[in-house]
């Protein structure tokens, strides 16, 4: 893809900002109201909505980054760190991620929006796009005091599946929307499965602002997926 088209997309999903900069909190509150049951996220790290994380990727690349899981009752209130709120389809429609922020997730027929907020104010919104049944694409942008010109950081992951399988995952990310300041990184991650699926690996390619493929770090290196991965459990 490359900076020029990774920014674009970033403020295109930045201008959602002002959109909702009004109403997110109301929205916030209706989703937790007329919610239909909650379930209690434990010891995740790492991961933009814990357990629910959308991502099929940043537990395998993302060191230390976990999960956790999910229960309904809880006997130790310290080992919260989300509250899950489902509606009455039993969609994921608000979080509260313990201590640092909230955001209410509004379902469309085949996207999702995330609109993610702190004391300070609004910060960051989350798309994913669906074909299938099946994630084409997560990304975030963040921003600075609800300033949609602000861009501090931006992520796209757009997936690519073989036989009901992901078969790769290109991953784009800057920090600072001003090219002066801004560090561009572009990887694809190319998987294999077993026949069984018992088991993932994959490699990875670096690729230039330009999106074109260059040598890199990772080059000619092949990795196991984790065994408690998502990716594992499609």
């Amino acid at each position: 893809m490359g900076y020029n088209q990774s920014i674009q997309k970033a403020k295109a999903l930045a201008k959602l900002v002002s959109i909702y900069r009004d109403s997110y909190k109301q929205l916030y509150e209706e989703a937790v109201y007329t919610s239909k049951y909650k379930l209690f996220g434990l010891r995740s790290s790492g991961l933009d909505r814990g357990f629910y994380s959308p991502s099929l990727i940043d537990d395998i690349v993302i060191g230390n980054a976990h999960r956790g899981r999910v229960v309904k009752k809880v006997t130790n209130p310290q080992s919260i760190s989300h509250v899950f709120y489902f509606d009455s389809g039993n969609r994921l429609s608000a979080i509260n991620m313990v201590d640092t922020s909230k955001e209410v997730i509004l379902q469309r027929d085949e996207s999702e929006l995330g609109i993610v907020f702190r004391v300070e104010g609004l910060f960051q919104i989350t798309q994913c796009l669906f074909q299938h049944n099946q994630i084409t694409r997560y990304e975030r942008v963040r921003v600075f005091e609800e300033n949609s010109d602000h861009i501090t950081e931006y992520l796209c992951e757009s997936y690519f599946y073989k036989d009901n399988r992901l078969s790769s995952c290109l991953m784009e990310h800057f920090l600072s929307s001003n090219p002066d300041l801004s560090v561009y990184q572009e990887y694809l991650y190319l998987f294999e499965h077993s026949p069984d699926g018992s088991e993932s690996r994959y490699q990875i390619e670096t690729h230039n602002e330009l999106g074109e493929r260059v040598e890199g770090h990772f080059d000619n290196q092949q990795y196991l997926v984790k065994n408690n991965s998502r990716l594992l459990h499609l």
